[in-house]
């Protein structure tokens, strides 16, 4: 009578293809549209204190609470379902309102055609009248699909504004296309325009760089898509064109992971106040090994053969040592790529490099590390470091 259970599911898989089910047969429209004679049940909820940015606590509390109206849902109730932020103070709302870079160190938001309404989200869509403009489904991997249609045609612009990327930063712009037709796409990157020709029946990864020096008329994007056939856009990048993204802190520590053993004590800020913003640690105990307070940037691509230049500055409180390397991961050993770069910080600013030429196999996964924990015989209580 039932399907055996597969004992190898993928939950997350499994979690999206329920999603699009129910996103293509409307079943959430269908519950309140057959059960608004119903007896209206108001469930009041107070929405989340926005006095940071969103986090595990704010997911967990909206689970637990929505079982609630689920609930009555189920026991007949037609339960209207409305829900909001609140923020608290002007630093909160100037937070809100800032863009900035993603965690993968996209500055473009929802690149990839996976987020929001219809899969748009972040997107603004103009002069589709004559066009069809949807995402395809899950099982395609999801990408915008722009149909021209009828005789008077004028090309489908997607854009998003007021990002985050700034003059004194290298970027690289990329997106993948497809077009069933010969096309042309523009490219405006804050009023640098690009052009890429696209023939029929091809599909081909575009980029771009821009260079530190490049000046901005603004901080807006936009693609806009041939006029001929259909055209599918996907993977919309705009990242720093550097190993190492962020470097400058400027989008906080965006692309970054700051570890703290449970042995050591420290806490660290972007401060933006008194340095520009350098990544501060306020450092209570080192711990007993380099790795116990560590920040680092994982999933960089070092080609065998090549030569890479390493360079930071930093500063402490207290005359320490801390270790600045490019390693591989575990199943690399650990190995060290760069040198061994162990420094002696000041209470004054200095600017350290490192040439180092990648003589092991091409690692796709190698990551930046900054030891700050016990280096030597040397376990420190109570200091401060900037790094930039």
């Amino acid at each position: 009578m039932y399907q055996k259970v597969d004992t190898n599911l993928n939950f997350v898989d499994r979690e999206k293809k329920v999603e699009e089910f129910w996103k293509e047969n409307h079943i959430f429209e269908k519950s309140m549209e057959n059960r608004k004679e119903g007896e209206t049940y108001t469930f009041y909820d107070g929405p989340p204190t926005a006095n940071g940015k969103p986090h595990i606590g704010h997911v967990l509390t909206r689970v637990i609470k929505d079982m609630i109206p689920r609930y009555r849902t189920m026991k007949g109730y037609m339960v209207p379902r409305k829900a909001g932020w609140d923020t608290h103070g002007l630093p909160v709302e100037l937070e809100v309102e800032k863009k900035l870079g993603l965690a993968n160190g996209n500055y473009v938001y929802n690149g990839s055609f996976q987020e929001g309404d219809k899969h748009l989200g972040y997107w603004n869509i103009s002069n589709a009248e004559n066009a069809d403009v949807t995402v395809t489904p899950f099982s395609d991997g999801r990408r915008l699909k722009v149909t021209m249609s009828g005789n008077e045609k004028s090309a489908v612009v997607i854009s998003q504004e007021e990002l985050a990327f700034a003059t004194g930063t290298p970027y690289k712009f990329s997106f993948t296309a497809s077009s069933d037709a010969d096309n042309t796409l523009t490219a405006n990157i804050g009023g640098h325009v690009y052009t890429f020709d696209i023939k029929a029946g091809e599909t081909k990864d575009f980029a771009v760089e821009l260079p530190s020096d490049a000046q901005y008329v603004n901080h807006d994007i936009s693609i806009t898509l041939g006029m001929q056939g259909t055209t599918w856009l996907d993977k919309v990048s705009l990242v720093e064109n550097a190993l190492v993204k962020n470097g400058s802190f400027n989008d906080g520590t965006t692309g970054y992971t700051v570890y703290v053993d449970s042995s050591a004590k420290a806490s660290y800020v972007v401060d933006s106040l008194k340095d520009d913003n350098a990544l501060a640690v306020t450092i209570n105990d080192t711990g007993d090994a380099d790795w116990k307070v560590q920040i680092k940037q994982e999933n960089i691509k070092l080609e065998k053969g090549k030569t890479y230049k390493l360079k930071f500055k930093a500063k402490s409180s207290l005359n320490r040592q801390i270790r600045v390397v490019m390693q591989g991961q575990e199943n690399r050993e650990w190995s060290v790529y760069s040198s061994d770069n162990i420094v002696d910080l000041t209470n004054e600013y200095q600017t350290f490099e490192d040439t180092f030429t990648m003589n092991e196999d091409t690692d796709t996964a190698a990551f930046f590390s900054v030891c700050l924990g016990k280096i030597g015989d040397n376990q420190i209580t109570t200091q401060q470091l900037l790094i930039s």
